[in-house]
């Protein structure tokens, strides 16, 4: 289920970091995220009973992947994730060359 929410991230030089706007559209208009609240958890992680979901769980999926959406168009990538560009840039070049030595046209 889609829940319209957007992210947008971008270079701010003049504080050293990125900005991140988060706008969920729906029936109702658009809407933007202007401030996340920190909460004090309990000695085991509970939150207090009377704590409000900013988000709905039926949206927190559209929300994160808005999120990563975003950060990916500005370069920032998961920890431990490996960019293979390179990799299948070579491969590719390898086997053009490959299908030149051994006289094989390319698939269309």
């Amino acid at each position: 289920m889609k829940t319209g929410w957007n992210a947008y991230a971008r270079w701010e030089p003049q504080y050293g970091g990125h900005s991140l706007v988060l706008i969920k559209e729906g029936l109702e208009g658009r809407s933007m995220v202007t401030m996340f609240e920190m909460e004090k958890l309990g000695r085991h992680g509970e939150l207090r009973k009377d704590s409000l979901q900013a988000i709905p769980h039926e949206e927190v999926e559209d929300f994160m992947r808005a999120i990563m959406d975003a950060a990916w168009e500005v370069g920032i990538r998961p920890t431990g994730l490996s960019d293979h560009t390179n990799e299948l840039t070579a491969v590719r070049c390898h086997l053009e060359d490959m299908r030149l030595l051994a006289k094989v046209r390319k698939p269309e």
